[in-house]
């Protein structure tokens, strides 16, 4: 038997669940993280509804339950019973407000620290409030246990003068000294805390051990409160506070100041987070900050991350677009040292070697490049790309397959004999180029054309002759995969996803593509007049809708648009999934915790969130060919009252707008005046201005 297979919580919690099915389990319905950005998955804090947390991977769980006469836990309210958002729409302080009888909770936590220091805290607030007629005495319990949103073993637990003890080291700080604290072993007591304290009583001891990991406890704070008065208590996590090998860290200070840390840390995430939308629905923002905001803190390092623990690593193609939304959305220095750090890595998917990642690097620096217009990044990256276009000729005309050692691959395709497949002989004169196992002609090739375009475009800047080759194999392949679209065009599910945005080789006047979109809504999205959503692959149906916007469909965009504004696997934050439970997990990190047990999905997916922000923000603004487009997915019934959007970043500088609706007229400003500014909303007018 392998050694991991003892590692693996998941099935030591499964194993319990069976013995102990009366006790009260994690949630393990839905999740998200929080983070400072650039952080290592250990120190993703996850959090699911009601903000029971765990503060890291394989930690232990946090809950606040309340008793006045019962006992009442969040682990058995309805997922519709809690209202949850970010307190301010740019600043991730993740908000959770409910009621438990005429007691209204609402908890807040946010993750703060310094990469420097590598020393990170998570802030947590709970305020109990008394909505009843009445005054109410009640026990407000914090609980700590083994499970979780991403529980670990704890092996002893005990109670200090400033912070809970976990396996030995200072964990769970209190500025309020709670009125007990009490623990149970599961080796010794034969049971958990939830179980003492649903009977009204309390544990006895003040500590507990048990070598199998499963001690549990609880801070017992008991109020009185008058109607419509509160308490209000804070606490601090100190994530992997005291380990061995991070002897540097300081403990947080006790007692600490909670909204002075909170008003710091709102000051620097407003500081980075730079564009303001004052739109007519709410959705709509909340949804692109929301998205760009849960991007940035899956950072690790300078590097992306589709969703932390279940894909630790930079998958290239979703990396691509995470990158570039993180770019459109104003953080242009992560974005330029992610993309330098890209130059280093040749095809990094879960999958292996896979061909669609080549253009994908090409048009993630050329955007880059649009964006910032900084010339010493191009000179630096320009041979990297130069290399990237020339395997993509070479992948046009090979009669031969490509093949490139790719450096980490899942678990469970490690041993694929396609895995350093790039591409097979070209079919046709199309790149023949591996993707999701298998080989979608104009998925690859249509980022294919979109990298070779891009690298003209960089090329002709830089007065570089290569860029004319470039441009005429862009051309070649174009051409090619035009001609053959009446056979081959939405053969595969992928092809809607990017023939107009953002690889931009469909035609518009092309009988075939119009079939082939026409035919796809009928058979995918609209079936006998029902609209359908995609249940697993999300951000190919947002990247449809993406297409259609250009497309002029904008009503079918919105039809699709307005599902994932107002359906979100955590309800209130506008996240969403990919995926059969964990199916294509890289390290199986998650099963190394006790938490997330019940997995139907990943969630939240990073790719999903950035085409999501990228199709809200091209609804707003769009470039295309030297002209800014205005108001390209804002819906009519909109326009019956003012709004505005300020500071958007665009290959035209910082882009902002007013529209009045008296008016019917649009106010553009921007830095670098484009070629031409225009909308395709009818008997609307257009003034423009340069900033300054």
């Amino acid at each position: 038997m392998s050694w991991y297979v003892n590692q693996m919580e998941q099935i030591k919690l499964t194993d319990m669940k069976n013995r102990y099915p009366g006790w009260i389990w994690n949630r393990s319905d839905t999740h998200t993280f929080l983070a400072v950005p650039g952080t290592h998955e250990a120190y993703k804090t996850v959090v699911e509804p009601g903000n029971t947390f765990s503060p890291g991977p394989a930690t232990y769980g946090v809950s606040v339950w309340l008793y006045d006469e019962k006992l009442h836990t969040v682990e058995e309210m309805k997922l519709e019973e809690f209202k949850t958002s970010f307190k301010y729409c740019k600043v991730p302080i993740l908000v959770s407000k409910y009621r438990m009888q005429d007691f209204e909770i609402q908890s807040e936590i946010f993750a703060d620290g310094s990469i420097e220091d590598y020393n990170f805290m998570d802030y947590f607030r709970v305020r109990v409030t008394n909505k009843g007629d009445v005054s109410r005495k009640v026990h407000i319990y914090v609980v700590l246990r083994s499970f979780g949103a991403s529980g670990g073993p704890i092996r002893d637990i005990k109670c200090g003068d400033q912070a809970v003890l976990i396996n030995g080291n200072k964990q769970f700080y209190f500025n309020t000294v709670p009125d007990r604290f009490g623990a149970v072993s599961l080796e010794e007591d034969l049971t958990d805390v939830r179980e003492v304290l649903k009977q009204g009583a309390f544990p006895e001891r003040s500590s507990a051990a048990d070598k199998t990991g499963w001690c549990s406890g609880g801070l017992d704070y008991a109020v009185e409160l008058e109607t419509g008065k509160s308490a209000v208590y804070d606490f601090v996590c100190h994530l992997h506070g005291g380990h061995p090998n991070l002897y540097w860290q300081t403990e947080p200070a006790i007692p600490f100041n909670y909204d002075l840390v909170e008003k710091e840390f709102i000051n620097k995430w407003e500081s980075m987070i730079t564009f303001d939308l004052n739109l007519p629905s709410g959705d709509f923002s909340n949804a692109a900050y929301y998205n760009l905001i849960h991007l940035y803190m899956f950072t690790v390092a300078n590097a992306p991350r589709t969703t932390p623990y279940t894909y630790p690593m930079c998958w290239f193609r979703d990396g691509s677009y995470q990158i570039v939304a993180m770019d459109k959305g104003g953080l242009h220095d992560f974005a330029e040292k992610a993309c330098l750090l890209a130059q280093k890595k040749d095809f990094t998917t879960g999958f292996g070697s896979e061909a669609d990642t080549i253009g994908e690097y090409i048009w993630m620096m050329d955007t880059h490049f649009q964006l910032t217009q900084n010339y010493e990044f191009l000179k630096t990256v320009w041979d990297s790309i130069c290399e990237k276009a020339e395997l993509l000729i070479e992948a046009m005309q090979t009669r031969k397959p490509i093949i490139s050692y790719s450096e980490m691959i899942t678990h469970e395709h490690s041993i694929r004999p396609d895995v350093q497949v790039v591409a097979g002989p070209n079919i046709d004169g199309l790149i023949a180029g591996r993707m999701d196992h298998h080989y979608p002609l104009y998925f690859v090739n249509a980022f294919a054309y979109a990298g070779l375009s891009s690298a003209a475009r960089m090329g002709h800047i830089l007065n570089d002759e290569r860029a004319a080759r470039f441009q005429e194999y862009a051309d070649i392949l174009r051409s090619r995969m035009l001609e053959q679209a009446d056979e081959k065009f939405c053969s595969n599910e992928r092809d809607t996803f990017c023939a107009f945005w953002p690889t931009y080789w469909a035609d518009k006047n092309k009988e075939s593509i119009l079939k082939g979109y026409e035919d796809y809504w009928y058979s995918k999205w609209n079936i006998d007049g029902k609209q359908v959503h995609e249940p697993l692959w999300t951000y190919f149906e947002v990247g449809d809708a993406h297409n259609r916007m250009i497309l002029g469909q904008k009503k079918r965009g919105w039809a699709i648009l307005e599902h994932y504004l107002k359906n979100h696997t955590f309800p209130g934050l506008y996240t969403h999934n990919e995926g059969d439970r964990d199916e294509n997990s890289v390290l199986l990190i998650w099963e190394k915790c006790r938490g997330w047990d019940k997995n139907t999905t990943t969630t939240p997916t990073g790719w999903t969130a950035a085409e999501l922000f990228l199709l809200l923000r091209d609804c707003l603004i769009r470039e295309e060919n030297g002209q800014l487009i205005i108001g390209e997915g804002i819906p009519d019934e909109w326009l019956k009252e003012d709004f505005s959007v300020r500071n958007l970043s665009s290959s035209f500088g910082a882009v902002s707008f007013h529209y009045s609706a008296a008016e019917k007229m649009f106010t553009v400003t921007t830095e670098h005046a484009p070629d031409n500014i225009r909308t395709p909303l009818e008997q609307i007018k257009i003034i423009s201005q340069r900033e300054g």
